[in-house]
This record gives C-alpha cells, structure tokens and sequence, in this order.
C-alpha cells in the first residue's frame, strides 16, 4: 500500500472534523435551557486533550521501538490489495448520519425528548461507526486486525499509561495545600526581580503585577504534573529494566518531581508576564489551559532522552559505539522529519497561546531554535548529502518567488496594521530579534526542514519503502504530485503552494541533488524576507 490511501483518508477526516467544528456549537443546548449538556460537553472539551496529550506522551515513552517493530512484522499483511470504496461508502454514510445526530442534539428538540440517553447512545454509535468503517478504509480489516493483535500488548500499555497518568494528574492537584506558600513564594520573588510593581498577597493565594494578577486555586495550579511524571517514568523504569542502571535509575522519580516543581513555578511566571506584557487573553487562554499538559510532558520526554543517553542511566548509552553497532547507524526517517517536525510541534504551541486580532507568531524564534537544534543532533545523517547550489536552482527559486507574489491576495488593511501594531509593541531590541529570527528562520532552518521532510522523505517514501535507497533523480507523477500537493496545503495557499513544491522537486531533479531544491527554497525565502522588509507587507511571514 502507498501513502497515496491514508494521505487522502487523513485529508477526509480533517475536513469532516473542520466541518462538524464550523457548523456546531453549544449556544443552542444553553438557549433551551439544556446548560446540563453544553456543560458536559464543555468538560470533555477541557479534558480529552490533556487526556490525548497524556497518552501520545506514554505512546513515545514506551511504544516507540516495539511498537514500530511490531508494525513493521506486520507491514507485508497491511499492503495486502483490498476493495477501499465500499468501507468509504460506508463511512460517509455513518458520517452523514452522525451529522444528522448532532444537528438533532445540539439544535433540535433533544432538550424536550424523553428518551434522551437513546439518543446520546445512537449518537456515539454513529461516531464509532464512522470510525470503525474509516480505519477499515485503510487496508484489508483482516490485516489490520493481525496489526492490531500483534501490538495489542504495546497500545495497551499505552492506553493504560496515558489514562493512570492523566487519573494520577487529577489526584496530585491536592499537593497544592501543602505546597502552595513554597510556590507562591519563588513565583512571588521572581516577579520581584523581573517586574517593577509585583504584588503578592499570600492570604487571597493572589500573585502578579499591577497590571495583571491572578487568583492561583488548585484546579490551575499545576501539580497534575507531579502525578502524570511519577506515572511516567515508573512505567519507563518497569518497562526498560533491563537498559538501566540500579539503583540510579530510581532517582530519575524525585529528579522528575523537583523538574516539575520548579518548571510549574516558571510556567506560573509566564503566565503572569505574558497577561502583562503580552496579552490578557493568551494569558487566560490557551496558555493557561494547555500549557501545563505539554510542559509537564515535555519535561518527562527530555528525562527519558536525557537518560538514555547517560553511561549513569543507561546499560548501553544511545549514541555510544555500542549502540550505533546494535543499531545499525543513525534512523534516517527520523533525520529527515524531525526537523520538520520540531517546527510544527513549536507552531501547536504557538497556537496554544496565541490571541485573536493578530497574526504575529511571538514564538516563532522558539521553532528557529528548536528546528537548528534537531539539525545539529542528526548532522550525521546529512554527510552524503551534497550542500550546492546551481544556476537552474537559483532560477527556480527567483521563478518561484515572482510566482508565489503574482497569486499572492490583495492584503488585509486591518490585519497589516494589527501585525504591525503588535510587532511595535515588543519594542525596539524585541522587534528586532525577532526579524533577525525570522530571517533566519525563513533562509535556513525552515528551507532546510521542509526539503528533508517533503522532497527527502516523503517524495522518495511514495517511491518506495526503503527511501534512503531511492536516488534523488528517481521520477514518478504520484511521488512528484503528491509530496508537492501536500506541501501547498501544509502552506495554507494550495495553488501557490503546489507549484512551489513542484518547482522544488524540479530543482531536485535537475541534477538528483536535495540540496538544490533546498537552495532554491532558500533563494525563494530570501526574496520574500527582502520584500516584506522593504514594503512592510508583514502578512507575506
């Protein structure tokens, strides 16, 4: 089976849970009176993504080798030729009908029927249909079923990781009592040094600025992370016990809780100065919603890294002589989308704190670095690659710049000025450091990323399943459309975007080196640095 199915699948359900967002809300269940059910459905809005979150986090921790191993047993049984159409039929149709349901909940007479947990039920029926006929649309059930059997043991430690982790969050709120005055007195100092009108009052648990002061209960204060670390690197410890050292594994337990302490100090800082300095509402947004969740996961991720490759932690240290000879050498797939990768997660972030009325990313140097330092960790991998530039290179990427301008759309006045307006408000030094980032940004991390991932991997992956076999010269209209279709989408412009991706590819193609494609995308960037700066046109970054 080629990416070509689940690429187009993933595109399916993208756009049916873009829709179902676009088209329901809970302001009707509330003005008929059901304040109930938009709360409950409220509540699962809260929860489910740090749910979510808790078990991605417990899926890299512990499912990473075996899982991968497992799936790749099984890879031969996945491409197995099936008859996709009648199980997407059957999806839409299961779809439809959901949509259907929802309507009726969430805009119709639900809040006067008497058999209201029928139709709850039939509704969450319909979902996991939709689901389940969804998943089958993938590949042959049958093979996904032997999928399935083979990791059960992996996906459901996972699950139940995650899940214990998340319960474990919800208990270890209650430490907040007897930690809160150690808390509340590094947040309250370090306000001190950092802003010149703190305010502190203990007694009200209320901390801040003059300006912007927050009321911090338990439910906000962050000690689910204590909780979903001390679950974590248990079940890493369990799991991985024959790859560590004893008895100094066992102090990777109080190091993750003081980790989490103090990170949850610095994160209560945070939020205070961003609702000074930056915005109210990133503040009381999503930042203070989300935060905590990536952060404190992020923080057993980076332990767990940490400690594998550590001759203290680790038997066998990741990236010693004896690894790379049990290993095989340096994982190409993750050379060649990590760094893409690391700009994406930094732009979720982005989005997690991020306010209405403005389309500057504050955050962007944070993908700069993130993206520079993944390339550092895997240069390696990038010896055989051959760092030039061509002629027809650099007339694809001043082609592809002139190109992108011409369908670029007459600008938003509103929004030019609110961008503009919000990039003054950082200040002289702040306005410039983050031009020199996003310059660098747009010339060198990002070209650099974007052409491993999308011409390095995935073109080459739709060729074949060995990619790293497949030359850089190697041809085929689904590889050349596909990787250069998703690469405009990923852009937002399609059309624009597109005919980038494909001039890229024909860089690359010229001469079967990635590095023109990567010069000419640099080239391209350059150029719309040298615009935006020149004309102010600050909706072109």
């Amino acid at each position: 089976m080629t990416l070509a199915r689940p690429i187009g699948l993933v595109a399916i359900l993208a756009a049916e849970f873009w829709l179902l967002m676009l088209r329901f809300s809970t302001e009707s269940l509330e003005a008929a009176g059901q304040q109930w059910w938009a709360d409950t459905l409220w509540r699962w809005k809260i929860a489910l993504p740090p749910l979510a979150i808790a078990m991605s986090t417990a899926g890299v921790l512990l499912g990473g080798d075996r899982l991968r191993a497992e799936l790749r047993r099984a890879a031969n049984e996945i491409r197995t030729p099936h008859r996709a159409w009648p199980y997407l039929v059957g999806h839409f149709a299961a779809f439809a009908i959901f949509a259907q349901l929802t309507a009726f909940l969430l805009e119709g007479a639900f809040a006067t029927s008497t058999v209201k947990p029928l139709w709850v039920g039939a509704w969450l029926a319909t979902a996991g249909a939709a689901a389940v006929l969804w998943i089958a649309s993938l590949a042959a059930p049958r093979a996904l079923f032997a999928v399935a059997w083979r990791a059960r043991a992996v996906v459901l430690l996972i699950a139940a990781v995650g899940a214990m982790a998340w319960v474990a969050g919800l208990i270890t709120e209650g430490l907040w009592d007897p930690l809160r005055h150690l808390t509340m007195n590094l947040v309250a100092a370090l306000i001190h040094v950092i802003a010149p009108d703190p305010v502190f009052a203990p007694e009200e648990l209320l901390v801040g600025t003059e300006r912007f002061s927050v009321q911090i209960l338990s439910v906000c204060a962050g000690y689910e992370g204590i909780g979903l670390v001390w679950v974590f690197l248990s079940a890493y410890i369990v799991v991985y016990r024959n790859e560590l050292r004893f008895p100094q594994a066992l102090l990777l337990i109080p190091i993750g809780t003081l980790a989490v302490w103090v990170a949850n100090a610095l994160r209560l800082v945070a939020l205070i100065m961003i609702g000074t300095w930056v915005s109210e509402d990133i503040a009381l947004g999503g930042f203070h919603s989300y935060s905590g969740s990536l952060l404190f996961s992020g923080i057993a991720l980076a332990l767990v890294w940490t400690t594998r490759r550590s001759s203290y932690f680790a038997a066998t240290p990741v990236g010693s002589p004896q690894d790379e000879t049990a290993a095989g050498g340096t994982n190409l797939t993750a050379a060649y989308l990590a760094p893409f990768l690391a700009i994406v997660a930094m732009q979720m972030i982005a989005g997690a704190v991020s306010a209405g009325g403005t389309d500057l990313d504050i955050l962007y140097p944070g993908r700069v670095l993130a993206a520079g330092a993944v390339l550092v960790a895997f240069r390696r991998a990038y010896r055989d690659l051959h760092w030039t530039c061509s002629w027809t290179a650099a007339g694809i990427g001043i082609g592809v710049f002139a190109l992108w301008m011409a369908l670029e759309p007459a600008p938003d006045a509103a929004k030019q000025t609110a961008f503009a307006a919000a990039l003054d408000a950082l200040g002289s030094a702040g306005k410039t450091a983050w031009i020199a980032f996003r310059i660098v940004g747009a010339v060198v991390t990002v070209p650099i990323s974007e052409e491993l991932a999308f011409r390095g991997y995935l073109h080459r992956r739709l060729v074949a399943a060995d990619f790293d076999l497949v030359p850089f010269r190697r041809f085929t209209w689904a590889a050349f459309v596909t990787s250069s279709l998703l690469f405009g989408l990923m852009h937002g412009r399609w059309l624009a975007g597109t005919l980038a991706g494909m001039g890229y590819a024909l860089a690359m193609y010229r001469r079967g080196e990635l590095g023109d494609a990567i010069a000419a995308h640099a080239i391209t960037n350059a150029l719309i640095a040298i615009w935006v700066l020149a004309t102010g046109h600050w909706l072109l970054w």
